[in-house]
């Protein structure tokens, strides 16, 4: 219809010499391909709508405040304590934690342990004992539901998260490299490194050699 009312009022706009026969069949190709966008564009509203339901779910994970970042101190400015010296006692006192996923299984029960500074131990059990689980309350991906976790004798829910997270290096059993280059991945360990300290780094952890 939008093109048979493009050549009567061309047509009749040609008649009066106010245009030529030219400019009609301009606009009448003008008219083809828009409508053709107009129509891919259509067939695309499922996709837009699935693509921004998912961007949505996106930015409200992005934008969730996490319950463990900060202190348990009021008022605090700073995010919590930080210690003017670690040497990097461990007691974990009497505690009790479930996974949020799934609150009603108890995963440690009255659990407690203590490390002494300067010391190794091994944690033996079968698969889903909570050995792994210990590692996360101690970097504190977790809070505890009952008990304390404390290094130093100061409960890690009073220190600075980002202070602490410092202090400490997991080596997972599974390695894990992002993408980016080598220098990206091992700059994740401390952001603003000189590129001296990235290079210590490689050599203490035997890779310098074969990074190219």
């Amino acid at each position: 219809m939008c093109w048979a009312l493009d050549f009567w009022y061309g047509g009749t706009l040609v008649n009066r010499g106010e245009i030529s026969a030219g400019d009609v069949f301009k606009t009448f190709f003008v008219l083809v391909s828009t409508g053709k966008v107009i129509a891919e564009a259509g067939s695309m509203t499922t996709d837009l709508a699935k693509g921004s339901a998912a961007l949505a779910s996106i930015f409200a994970i992005l934008d969730r405040q996490s319950q463990i970042l900060g202190s348990y101190t009021a008022g605090d400015d700073n995010g919590g304590t930080k210690l003017e010296k670690m040497t990097g006692s461990i007691e974990i006192k009497r505690v009790d934690f479930a996974y949020p996923g799934r609150p009603e299984t108890l995963v440690l029960r009255d659990f407690s342990l203590e490390v002494k500074a300067g010391t190794s131990i091994g944690l033996v059990g079968k698969s889903g004992c909570g050995k792994s689980t210990v590692i996360s309350l101690i970097q504190r991906f977790y809070d505890v539901d009952r008990g304390s976790v404390k290094v130093d004798g100061v409960d890690i829910r009073l220190l600075d998260i980002q202070w602490y997270r410092k202090h400490m290096a997991l080596v997972s059993q599974e390695p894990v490299i992002y993408s980016g280059s080598i220098r990206d991945n091992i700059m994740l360990g401390k952001l603003g490194a000189t590129e001296n300290e990235v290079v210590e780094a490689a050599r203490a952890a035997n890779a310098h050699e074969f990074i190219w």
